[in-house]
């Protein structure tokens, strides 16, 4: 979307669509993949002359295709995203003197490794996206970049906004009230057996939903399993069978990364309330989040306030 190809799409001359959200008040753009081969400068530019700030993404294609991709290299994304992402860096217009485009503000490694990535064999899928976070960082330090500074683009795995039952830390949003719905085997849906303790009854120590549910289903805890999975994983990466190439992954961790989960399903069917029951409430619960203000808990996206002029942007 970002090529000089689709400019009559999201330019002037053309549809407009990145002026057209700006004056309907959008702040951010968030956009799915990239092609390293073509240069993003003139979308770049013309996002930031309207104020709005880029969420980009690596697209699928160098975890899933060629001879170095996660499929063949038991979820060991490294070299693969290293490579993907230095040609981006080289060739797409996201660095100008040294420093990312201003109209940059997040990238997207990887969306929804839950699902991507649970059907290896053998694997922890929190492994490919610890690699691909150290593949990222090692491509930004050969370019001259302070990988730890919190002044960078913010970093983020778009997980999906599901229950993971089969997620290895789910049973510690226990206490949270959390609750899995699966089947006693005779009828449709995920037999409770087949998820081991998760799958037994509140009383016996699992997470089986009753009968009766909580207002608005309170008790799902979608996006937090994956959000858990990443934290411990985080704090100890042999648990997943990764360990880190780049110095200053830790504070670049701490200092640039951003939860984050996709919401498109949840802004169309859910709704705020029961957004904020399910995830927000829970959010703020977690071990890692105490004592944090709700500003350092979510790590919002800066509000940024287009510039207009008579219905154009500023130069």
């Amino acid at each position: 979307m970002m090529t000089e190809a689709m400019q009559s799409q999201w330019g002037l001359g053309g549809r407009n669509d990145i002026g057209i959200m700006a004056q309907m008040g959008a702040r951010m753009v968030r956009l799915y993949g990239n092609d390293p081969r073509f240069d993003g400068t003139k979308f770049l530019n013309y996002s930031n002359s309207w104020g709005l700030k880029i969420v980009a993404g690596i697209s699928d294609y160098p975890y899933e295709h060629g001879p170095g991709s996660c499929w063949t290299t038991d979820l060991d994304c490294y070299e693969a995203i290293q490579e993907s992402y230095t040609s981006t860096l080289e060739g797409k217009g996201f660095l100008a003197n040294g420093k990312y485009h201003p109209a940059l503000d997040t990238l997207v490694l990887t969306n929804e490794p839950d699902l991507k990535f649970t059907k290896t064999a053998g694997q922890d899928y929190m492994r490919a996206v610890l690699s691909a976070f150290d593949g990222v960082l090692a491509a930004e330090k050969a370019k001259g970049l302070n990988v730890t500074s919190p002044d960078n683009i913010k970093l983020t795995a778009a997980f999906s906004y599901s229950v993971c039952p089969k997620c290895k830390h789910i049973l510690e949003l226990r206490p949270m009230g959390c609750c899995v719905v699966c089947s006693d085997g005779t009828g449709p849906g995920t037999p409770c057996a087949s998820l081991g303790g998760v799958g037994k009854e509140r009383e016996d120590g699992g997470m089986r939903c009753p009968k009766v549910r909580a207002p608005n289903f309170a008790d799902d805890c979608p996006g937090l399993p994956m959000i858990m999975d990443l934290h411990f994983a985080m704090e100890d990466p042999s648990s997943v069978g990764y360990t880190f190439r780049t110095d200053g992954w830790k504070e670049a961790y701490v200092n640039r990364w951003m939860h984050s989960f996709n919401g498109f399903l949840m802004a169309c069917f859910v709704g705020a309330d029961t957004l904020n029951k399910q995830f927000i409430q829970k959010y703020m619960k977690l071990p890692f989040n105490q004592d944090k203000s709700a500003q350092e808990m979510t790590k919002a996206f800066h509000e940024w306030s287009p510039k207009f002029q008579n219905g154009s942007p500023n130069p």
